[in-house]
Formats: structure tokens, C-alpha cells, sequence
């Protein structure tokens, strides 16, 4: 791995939010507001093309929209970066999780265990 696939690990700050908007299947508008925290993570997710097979970050969201159960849209994204995207890096080794043996990275990722193969 190269640098260029450096993990963002930023602090967690509830106060720090940020709401954008996208357009859902019928041009209407959808309103997303998380903490930073994720949003730099679907964006990393997004810019280094792991998220090509939703059709980019807009794609995906619109999907949840339409595919997440009772959860509030921005639950659904909170959700999918805790249970799949942070876990899916941490077992794969991205650095900085690649100075872990990989006893360690699963151990961190067990909470998870919900949405593994």
C-alpha cells in the first residue's frame, strides 16, 4: 500500500456537522446532515474510487434513500461507514491499520460482524 490509500482517522466532534444535499430518483431534494467524521470518510471512500460500483458517493446515497429500512437516511450512512466502510479498511490492512498483525485488526472490527461475507 501506498500512502496515497492513507486511512483518514480523524477525531470524532459531535458539534462539528456539516448538511449537503443531493437529488433523490425523482430530482427531488434530499438533505444529509452528518458529523465531519463521516463525511470525510465517504469522501476518502469516494475520491479514491471504492464506492465506483455504487456509481459515486451521490449514487449511493440516493440508494439508501430508497433501500434503508425504519433508520433515518443519515443513520443509514453513519451505519454503513462504521459497520462496513472503517471495519473493511481496518481488516484490509489500509495504513494505518498496517502496522497491526491481523489478530489485532480483527479484534477491532468484531462489532461488525453484522454486515462481514
Amino acid at each position: 500500500m501506498t500512502d496515497d490509500f492513507l486511512h483518514p482517522t480523524p477525531e470524532y466532534d459531535a458539534a462539528d456537522w456539516e448538511q449537503r444535499q443531493y437529488a433523490d430518483g425523482d430530482g427531488q431534494p434530499l438533505e444529509v446532515t452528518l458529523e465531519r467524521f463521516y463525511w470525510l470518510h465517504l469522501d476518502w471512500y469516494d475520491e479514491k474510487g471504492f464506492l465506483f460500483s455504487e456509481g459515486g458517493l451521490s449514487k449511493m446515497v440516493v440508494r439508501l434513500e430508497r433501500d434503508r429500512g425504519p433508520e433515518s437516511l443519515d443513520d443509514a450512512l453513519r451505519m454503513f461507514v462504521d459497520h462496513w466502510m472503517i471495519p473493511t479498511a481496518v481488516r484490509s490492512g489500509f495504513p494505518p491499520f498496517d502496522q497491526l498483525d491481523e489478530e489485532a485488526r480483527l479484534e477491532m472490527t468484531r462489532d461488525a460482524e453484522i454486515f462481514s461475507d
